[in-house]
């Protein structure tokens, strides 16, 4: 986008330029046929404008892409004293439904939070009766993925209704992208896009019965990099 911007800006002002040399050659020079410049000395010049402008056009695009390298982190709680991220749950069976009630809650500045259910027997998810927020389903219906949106009240609450019989992975994840060394312990990011992910998961059986803050479980992830 931004190099064809450029090429669209450039020819006019490549036009203009010709134009005015042409109508100043005319005002100030009479050129006879032997002073005037050959055919071969225009074709380099012309040549030469338009490397310039290819040249331009390459460095806008190559510019974004050096840009958009990014540095991802990631690091995976259990529960602790310490914590940087927490969340906690409250199961309410109603008729043939579970009522589960995530709040999450992390220090600092996420700017944003990320829950997700995933299939634990390579089997397809129950279907989500209801959700504050839109959800997305992929890996052919073994993993859904609700899209909270960045800048989240700290913390969350959001209300999920579920069927009688769900099992799955429940995860949930804190992101940050700006680095505060009290959150992330390693060496500040060379980069300017920095993200790190704080994440917890649990295990979600809901077979009919009351439950509340149930135990959490180390995310798969464990690594930090």
């Amino acid at each position: 986008m931004l190099a064809f911007q450029t090429a669209m800006l450039s020819l006019p002002v490549f036009l203009l330029f010709k134009r005015g040399v042409i109508l100043f050659r005319k005002k100030k020079f009479r050129w006879t046929p032997k002073q005037r410049p050959s055919r071969k000395y225009r074709f380099v010049f012309l040549a030469a404008m338009v490397t310039a402008v290819i040249l331009v056009m390459v460095v806008q695009i190559l510019k974004p892409r050096q840009q958009a390298s990014s540095e991802r982190r990631f690091i995976a709680e259990a529960n602790g004293p310490d914590d940087i991220f927490s969340f906690s749950t409250r199961d309410v069976v109603f008729q043939d439904s579970h009522i589960v009630t995530l709040e999450l809650e992390a220090r600092g500045s996420p700017i944003r939070f990320d829950i997700s259910l995933v299939s634990g027997n390579e089997k397809n998810l129950l279907p989500v009766y209801s959700a504050p927020v839109p959800y997305e389903r992929e890996d052919e219906g073994r993993r859904i993925n609700f899209l909270l949106g960045e800048h989240p009240p700290n913390p969350l609450v959001v209300e999920i209704v579920l069927p009688l019989g769900f099992e799955g992975l429940l995860e949930t994840s804190a992101i940050y992208n700006t680095w505060d060394s009290s959150i992330d312990p390693g060496e500040k990011p060379n980069s300017e896009n920095y993200i790190l992910s704080v994440s917890k998961s649990m295990n979600l059986e809901l077979h009919g019965s009351y439950q509340e803050n149930s135990t959490l479980i180390p995310s798969v992830e464990e690594s930090t990099s």
